[in-house]
């Protein structure tokens, strides 16, 4: 435990790893994000939110995977 740490309040609640050649965070940058968040919704069952302020330009969207964050889309 780090030094001046107490309990559990410095760590993680769940260590992810990942094989090696696995990534772990993919980044996309599409000209139709419409058509990239249907084709990834299918083939990976993602789902979307858009995380990009109201009052910013552009698009981005972070895609998850049941609990978890697992790539970003942006334009």
């Amino acid at each position: 435990m780090p030094r001046g740490a107490t309990g559990n309040q410095n760590r993680m609640s769940e260590t992810r790893t990942y094989p090696h050649g696995v990534p772990s965070w993919i980044d996309l940058v599409a000209p139709d994000l419409d058509q990239a968040q249907r084709f990834y919704a299918g083939l990976f069952d993602w789902t979307f939110t858009d995380a990009m302020p109201a009052e910013a330009p552009g698009t981005y969207l972070v895609a998850t995977l049941g609990d978890y964050d697992v790539a970003s889309f942006g334009s």
